[in-house]
């Protein structure tokens, strides 16, 4: 069987210890970088009016609307011919 060369049984860790658990200033940096960027990206957005908010509230609301009175129609016939099928009211 092959021998290991360093002498000792199993893999030696890939990171060392700090790197895994990090340091307070190192952790801060990369929060405020983070925080930095996503400003920047933010910034680069466009976003809606409010008109075009508004605009897309009521369709969805008309759309959500139109779904619910299908499903509705659908399961209370559903529900009338399952009831002749099975004898109830």
């Amino acid at each position: 069987p092959p021998v290991s060369k360093t002498g000792t049984e199993g893999s030696s860790p890939s990171a060392p210890a700090s790197f895994i658990l990090g340091t307070t200033d190192n952790f801060m940096n990369k929060a405020i970088s983070f925080l930095k960027q996503s400003v920047a990206e933010l910034k680069k957005s466009t976003w809606l009016t409010r008109k075009e908010v508004v605009q897309s509230t009521i369709l969805v609301a008309i759309v959500v609307a139109i779904l619910a009175a299908y499903v509705s129609i659908i399961d209370f016939g559903l529900t009338k011919v399952l009831g002749l099928v099975v004898g109830g009211r």
